[in-house]
């Protein structure tokens, strides 16, 4: 599957990246996690739109976002997803999103393109890094960026 996703400015994305390194400890890093995970963190800041696209042409949805306004989210405390990859468990902490907008786009894209939804509720969230099982609870309600505001002008 293919996934649509609106990532952080660079301020930001640096800022964030910046945290997630300083926050989490490089020994709590899961190593069975996901191998789009790559170093254990949520690689390049991003907030997933919709996943689980039949297509990988952008032609194909493209014009669901021609009429969209740049939109906003607000960020909100760390959070944690239990998540399993190929049966080996692992923690994934996050930072809650809150944004109409965004469920606005995700429904949009599934009422109008062919996609599997492996994921039929939308959470919207930041990844800060896949942790070893266990021990992401000791990351939760962290507020550093609770009520910061990020407007995107692209889905990507």
């Amino acid at each position: 599957f293919s996934s649509t996703q609106v990532n952080l400015p660079k301020a930001e994305a640096d800022k964030f990246s910046s945290f997630a390194r300083s926050f989490v400890k490089k020994e709590d890093i899961a190593e069975d996690k996901p191998d789009y995970a790559e170093d254990g963190f949520g690689g390049k800041p991003h907030i997933t739109v919709k996943y689980g696209l039949h297509t990988n042409d952008v032609a194909d949805i493209q014009d669901l976002f021609a009429d969209e306004k740049p939109l906003t989210a607000k960020l909100g405390k760390t959070k944690v997803f239990y998540g399993k990859d190929n049966g080996k468990p692992y923690d994934v902490v996050i930072v809650e999103i809150e944004s109409p907008e965004l469920h606005k786009l995700n429904k949009k894209i599934s009422d109008n393109a062919d996609v599997t939804d492996t994921f039929p509720t939308y959470k919207p969230h930041l990844t800060v890094a896949y942790v070893k099982a266990g021990l992401g609870d000791k990351y939760a309600n962290n507020s550093q960026f609770e009520g910061q505001e990020v407007t995107f002008n692209s889905v990507e």
